[in-house]
């Protein structure tokens, strides 16, 4: 009878909660006030560390590129559509005689909604590779059909900073991402990026 109660006692709320939800939905306005389309550069700083002693100790490197996005912005959110060409090096310090580049050159597409704090805005953000996946470790003959080797899907952070510069709108970002499913391994990408949009 207990469990019947709870169950009950749940579902209601549920319903109740779905129909304020749906009211207010209703009454959201979704029209897009705006679309930006933005043009520009970034370049930053990728670490890698792994517990396998047999990939050369930790790897430190640059990750740089350039990419265009779509800002659409609504009343309470803005949505950011981004590809990007990019390149990522995780470059090992030299142990045993032993030291890897893992080198990707690669396109992405990029999706994150943003939340407006005036001038500023942050949100998540979720990336699907669509070219030569992330290389997050050496391809030898011991491991080079290991899934782990290589990612296909990072998520991560994205904050940005909007000002006008005569009739253009020039947008300054901070990023942060990672890769999923990588394996023993722990990967950090922090990159800054600066933009040039022309409102539409």
């Amino acid at each position: 009878m207990k469990e019947v109660i709870v169950t009950l006692t749940f579902l209601m709320s549920t319903q109740l909660y779905a129909k304020s939800l749906i009211d207010r939905l209703k009454t959201y306005d979704f029209d897009q006030k705006s679309n930006t389309l933005f043009a520009g550069i970034h370049w930053g700083y990728a670490q890698l560390t792994t517990d396998k002693s047999n990939e050369a100790g930790k790897k430190t490197g640059l990750q740089y590129g350039a990419g265009v996005s779509s800002l659409l912005e609504y009343e309470l959110f803005d949505l950011n559509l981004e590809m990007s060409y990019y390149y990522v090096n995780f470059q090992s310090s030299r142990v045993d005689d032993v030291k890897y580049n893992l080198e990707t050159k690669t396109l992405a597409i990029e999706g994150s909604p943003l939340y407006k704090l005036g001038s500023f805005s942050l949100g998540p953000k979720f990336q699907m590779i669509l070219l030569d996946k992330l290389l997050v470790g050496p391809s030898d003959s011991s491991n080079e059909t290991a899934d782990d080797l290589t990612s296909r899907y990072v998520v991560g952070l994205n904050g940005f900073y909007n000002t006008d510069w005569d009739k253009l709108t020039v947008r300054l970002g901070l990023h942060y991402q990672k890769p999923i499913s990588v394996g023993p391994r722990d990967v950090n990408i922090t990159y800054l990026s600066l933009e040039i949009g022309q409102l539409f």
